[in-house]
């Protein structure tokens, strides 16, 4: 370990972990990892853990060197699959968007990339109950409170697949939906909107 300028304990390494998500079974937990270790970022990875605990399993490296880069969620679509958001601080960066790959680290997929440099890459909201679809946001929808539209899409998780969805926000009220969930038979899709 180390200290901090405040003569605070730091651990070496330290990790970072966020964005936990459950498995459909509640047995197991995926998250975000990122590691400092000797003062320098090692990037981040994506962990797996069983729900009582003990030692997390690496799952795939997302980047080797840029940390924090899983935002601002990732989800479990079925037994044996992520579904992950991935923003790096470069805006442009051509990885940043939505992703799957296997627990095992298999075949990792961009499915969703920025199709207009204007709307930004696609963040992940939510994954339908089937674990078929991802709903999503354009990360410009949620920087631009004066968005002209609520910029939200429905990813097919096997074709990558992109559907925009017609929520405008209600009149008068600006700003980006604050929440949007599937409902239970993953049939209709719930927005919200305001603070």
């Amino acid at each position: 370990g180390a200290t901090d300028l405040g003569g605070n304990f730091v651990a070496d390494p330290l990790f970072i972990d966020v964005v936990p998500t459950w498995s459909p079974e509640g047995r197991e937990l995926a998250f975000a990892r990122s590691i400092q270790r000797n003062g320098e970022w090692e990037g981040t990875a994506l962990y797996r853990i069983a729900a009582g605990g003990g030692q997390p399993e690496l799952v795939f490296k997302l980047n080797l060197d840029t940390p924090f880069l899983v935002y601002p969620k990732m989800a479990w679509t079925t037994a044996d699959r992520l579904v992950v958001s991935v923003g790096h601080p470069d805006p442009d960066f051509p990885t940043n968007g939505l992703w799957t790959v296997g627990l095992d680290g298999s075949a990792p997929r961009h499915l969703a990339a920025a199709t207009d440099p204007d709307r930004g890459y696609p963040l992940l909201l939510a994954v339908s109950p089937a674990g078929d679809a991802a709903l999503t946001i354009d990360l410009a929808a949620v920087l631009d409170i004066f968005a002209p539209s609520a910029g939200l899409s429905l990813i097919d998780l096997d074709t990558g697949t992109r559907t925009a969805l017609d929520a405008p926000p209600p009149a008068g009220d600006p700003a980006p939906p604050s929440g949007a969930t599937f409902s239970p038979d993953g049939a209709s899709v719930l927005v919200a909107f305001g603070a």
